[in-house]
């Protein structure tokens, strides 16, 4: 249904399902009609349904869907959030009564919502994004199922495009898995803010201080973005050894507001990294302090500054690493 254009093919409304909306602010619809039991069937056909939560009060995923879990792939809620049965993974958290929720499930079945029982330990809290600032919620989604090493609980994963495009990013768990919603681009704004299909994935992660390429070794899926699609695989982070001191990349570059530079330390050592302009002036200092040995990234945002060749400068331990930036606005 599109009101702007007065166009609707919804033949009518289905108690069983539910239904996406797009919004430009915050509003509340009142429903009118007979209560309906909370343990009513619902039908599935096989592979993706998008169906309404009975129950009158919120229930756990994990119970909610106990009863299909068997032949449940992958359950998620409006805002990316999933829950897998195999890996025993749910950041869903209690379903709520009035909302839509998708279930992709491997035969035709009723669901029937559990609502005797209830969890015997609380679920763990949810945990608010520092550096990966979680994007804005829209359209269609990739689910990424990211599988850590002990020493990354608590840190950040971040998921962006070969455009730097953030496009989604969670956190790992005590039990050393991250569930992250990789958003598709918004069709509704002019600004690119999500991801198409095809796009290639790249990831990040941040462990409170630094910020270090990854890379996802896919279980299930590729990495590359697909409307609900599904990747699961084993999350690493790229050697913290360099080859060698230096600047090893700047990307993008020539760039119109911000850069990304990569950089390498062979030793625990102080650093600083300038930006200076084609005539030898300090523009600004990124970075300055004790640094531990291993691969680093920094950002240059340099939407203050005119058109024109910058030179960024890494100075750590006596030594020097020079490279060229060219700002195209």
């Amino acid at each position: 249904y599109y009101p702007e254009h007065g166009f609707n093919n919804i033949p009518e409304w289905a108690v069983t399902d539910g239904y996406l909306m797009y919004l430009r602010g915050n509003a509340e619809m009142l429903i009118d009609g007979r209560t309906i039991a909370e343990d009513d069937p619902i039908p599935l056909a096989e592979g993706w349904n998008m169906k309404a939560y009975y129950p009158n009060e919120p229930i756990d995923a994990v119970v909610a869907l106990a009863l299909i879990a068997d032949r449940l792939e992958i359950a998620k809620d409006v805002l990316g959030h999933f829950y897998i049965p195999e890996f025993e993974f749910s950041n869903i958290g209690d379903m709520i009564t009035g909302q839509g929720y998708q279930f992709k499930v491997v035969e035709q079945l009723d669901l029937v919502y559990n609502i005797g029982e209830r969890l015997a330990t609380a679920p763990e809290p949810s945990k608010v994004m520092e550096h990966f600032i979680t994007p804005s919620v829209g359209g269609k989604n990739l689910s990424i199922l990211a599988i850590a090493s002990e020493e990354f609980v608590g840190w950040e994963v971040g998921v962006f495009t070969e455009g730097e495009v953030l496009i989604g990013s969670g956190f790992v768990n005590s039990d050393g898995i991250a569930g992250i919603a990789a958003w598709e681009d918004n069709p509704f704004t002019d600004q690119v803010d999500g991801a198409v299909s095809g796009d290639i994935l790249q990831f990040r992660i941040w462990n409170g201080n630094q910020e270090f390429d990854s890379r996802i070794e896919p279980m299930t899926g590729e990495n590359i973005w697909t409307p609900d699609g599904l990747l699961i695989g084993h999350i690493f982070a790229e050697s913290t050894v360099p080859v060698e001191f230096g600047i090893h990349n700047s990307y993008p570059n020539p760039f119109n507001s911000q850069v990304r530079l990569s950089y390498g330390l062979t030793d625990n050592t102080e650093m600083a990294m300038h930006i200076f302009d084609v005539r030898g002036r300090l523009v600004t200092t990124l970075a300055k302090g004790e640094y531990k040995a291993g691969n680093h990234q920094i950002f240059w945002n340099a939407s203050q500054v005119t058109s024109g060749l910058y030179f960024a400068q890494l100075e750590a331990a006596g030594q020097t690493a020079t490279i060229k930036l060219m700002l195209v606005k």
